[in-house]
């Protein structure tokens, strides 16, 4: 890969019908977004419901947004190593 080439990240969303609450996303997170809370009640009777926006996520965490702005384009880099 060189050095031009990014990981764009359009949306953030999680399926919790598929998720098994590990947490392995939470350590390899390159930059700290994903927390894990203690919220544990999630159970619902739509498989729609299970899957969670960013928005949806923070209002779990108690995060509050300060804008209501249209979710932008994240770019994440990547390193590599030469040769590969």
């Amino acid at each position: 890969m060189g050095e031009d080439k990014k990981r764009i990240v359009d949306k953030f969303v999680i399926n919790t019908g598929l998720c098994m609450f590990c947490g392995l996303c939470e350590e390899v997170c390159p930059v700290g977004a994903i927390k894990m809370s203690k919220e544990y009640e999630l159970a619902d009777f739509s498989r729609d419901s299970l899957i969670y926006d960013r928005r949806k996520l923070n209002d779990i965490g108690g995060v509050r947004e300060t804008k209501e702005e249209p979710e932008k384009k994240e770019v994440l880099s990547t390193s590599t190593k030469e040769g590969e």
